[in-house]
């Protein structure tokens, strides 16, 4: 909890108007609930939502902000807004975009900043690679604990199937535990560390989406879930501490 406040708290500096993105989710909503306490005055907070209540998470952001006591801004992206943005946006990103949800991020941004005058924004990216937000980091638990029964050593190392984040560790034909192995630093390497694996590969991914979409907009985005202070500590927890219970992202919750 200490980290945590820290992490928002010090990325409130700010000599431009400064708000959150709030989707309603937990990461976003931590971040906002500590920097709306943090802040002198309402803080603006921003969600993309859609016409379809499935996918909508504008009521849950709507609930997040009237608790923060935020001023909380919306947009709608629609099929044909989808549509309208696509060329544009992959220009920005200059490469095919990876992300589906890349164009809402980018028109969330530039309401901040064409509407309500924010240029900063925090943001919730990494809490999934930190804290455990994806389904395989189950499997990881699964296989440090089968990796402690006698004989079963070398079925708890092999290679989960392509899945994910997994599936950006080489094309066909590739060893993803090789690969795995490269990218860990010495002393992790035989370790079941699905997360620094994601840390190192896929969440460099999702960080440079974010940041062409933000600048294409002309905003600063910010992440304290990745302050280097509270990523330290929480790498060094067990990832059976991590899910505890089974639950993704335990500690957060």
């Amino acid at each position: 909890r200490a980290l945590m406040e820290a992490a928002v708290t010090s990325r409130l500096v700010s000599d431009v108007p400064l708000g959150a993105l709030n989707s309603g989710g937990l990461d976003s909503s931590l971040v906002t609930a500590i920097a709306s306490g943090a802040s002198a005055g309402p803080l603006d907070t921003f969600c993309v939502g859609f016409a379809d209540p499935e996918f909508d998470e504008r009521p849950d952001a709507r609930e997040v902000a009237a608790r923060a006591g935020s001023r909380h801004h919306e947009i709608e992206l629609t099929g044909e807004g989808l549509e309208a943005e696509l060329d544009r946006m992959t220009w920005a990103n200059d490469e095919p975009l990876f992300a589906s949800n890349s164009i809402g991020l980018h028109l969330v941004f530039r309401e901040a900043r064409e509407r309500a005058g924010v240029t900063v924004l925090l943001t919730g990216e990494g809490a999934d690679e930190v804290f455990g937000g994806y389904r395989w980091y189950h499997l990881a638990m699964r296989r440090a604990a089968l990796g402690r029964v006698p004989g079963m050593r070398a079925a708890a190392t092999a290679p989960p199937a392509p899945d994910g984040a997994w599936a950006l560790a080489g094309g066909a034909g590739d060893d993803p535990l090789r690969h795995r192995r490269e990218i860990l630093p010495p002393g992790r390497a035989h370790r079941d560390d699905v997360f620094l694996h994601d840390q190192r590969t896929y969440l460099q991914g999702i960080l440079q989406r974010q940041d062409r979409m933000a600048m294409a907009a002309g905003v600063e985005a910010r992440e304290p879930m990745l302050d280097h202070h509270l990523v330290e500590w929480a790498n060094a927890v067990p990832v059976r501490t991590r899910l505890a219970g089974g639950v993704t992202k335990a500690l957060l919750r």
